[in-house]
């Protein structure tokens, strides 16, 4: 997948979801407030941020052009939609189903992304990480609450402890992990205890999806009903008040 193309592709589905959406995209590109190529010294992932001098969400990632990092910037494009919608920070947690959220809402398009021979595939990857970032993000905040609650564990005991957690959640069943992968976590260093918000707002993320599945437009609004949420509401608030 070529970038540009791609974006150009992706403007066209968003443009066919809602207005909301398509006008975060539209003015991401028409100002460049995206860096997504990939280029020798760039720093690893994606994210989305919003910049005050600016007034005005910014996107960060690495679109390889991979199959599977489209996904990836269809879920920084949530962030930066509900950024230009309803600027302002809150619960991480909620923030991370403005990005899951809209993956899920995206599966819908897969058929015009992917092509019809792949896309069923495509969404079964795509259905097949969500449950993995819900065991792994209760795995990963396990872990970090253990270390930082003691305090005082060697290298060896940390890494006895991941390999323990690893085989305990079911993940070691599932692909060969280093029992120092911990290491590569950057969650883990930069943003403690943050890894939990993968899995917490995986779980409303999924509703929104079967609600979609089910009757379309009233999942679609759903999720649109987080950009107008009140940013001093917490997690459980905001999920009360969308019911």
């Amino acid at each position: 997948y070529d970038e540009e193309a791609t974006l150009d592709l992706l403007a066209g589905e968003f443009a066919a979801l809602d207005p909301k959406i398509s006008s975060a995209c539209s003015y991401m590109r028409e100002y460049h407030l995206y860096d997504i190529g990939v280029r020798d010294g760039k720093s690893d992932g994606g994210y989305t941020t919003y910049l005050d001098d600016y007034e005005s969400p910014f996107l960060f990632d690495n679109f390889g052009g991979a199959f599977n990092d489209i996904p990836g910037l269809i879920h920084e494009m949530g962030h930066y939609a509900s950024f230009y919608n309803n600027p302002g920070d809150g619960p991480l947690d909620l923030a991370e189903i403005d990005s899951q959220g809209m993956e899920m809402l995206m599966l819908s398009r897969y058929s015009n992304i992917y092509g019809d021979g792949l896309a069923g595939a495509a969404a079964g990857d795509k259905l097949e990480d969500m449950m993995y970032s819900l065991i792994t993000g209760c795995m990963q905040d396990e872990f970090q609450r253990r270390v930082y609650e003691d305090g005082d564990m060697t290298m060896d005991e940390i890494c006895a402890l991941y390999a323990e957690l690893n085989e305990e959640y079911g993940l070691s069943e599932i692909y060969y992990a280093s029992d120092c992968e911990w290491t590569l976590v950057s969650h883990t260093f930069q943003s403690p205890l943050y890894y939990i918000s993968y899995a917490v707002s995986a779980v409303p993320a999924l509703e929104i999806w079967r609600v979609a599945r089910e009757d379309f437009e009233v999942g679609k609004e759903l999720y649109l009903s987080l950009y107008a949420r009140d940013h001093d509401e917490d997690f459980l608030e905001v999920l009360e008040d969308l019911g």
